[in-house]
């Protein structure tokens, strides 16, 4: 999570391309970034950061 968390922070970085998360625990874990940069995860995402596009890479 802090290297997502330092690619969103970095303001020279507008295409954050994201490797897929490895643990997700039931108990805090509701979703995640999709591959498809035009979904409203991804967007909300990207409004919040300042991005031009944040989706997760191909696995």
């Amino acid at each position: 999570m802090n290297e997502r968390l330092n690619l969103y922070l970095d303001e020279n970085i507008k295409k954050v391309e994201l490797n897929p998360l490895t643990v997700k625990p039931k108990l805090i874990f509701f979703a995640d970034v999709s591959e498809n940069a035009d979904l409203w995860t991804n967007k909300a995402v990207e409004r919040y950061y300042n991005k031009d596009t944040v989706f997760i890479k191909n696995k």
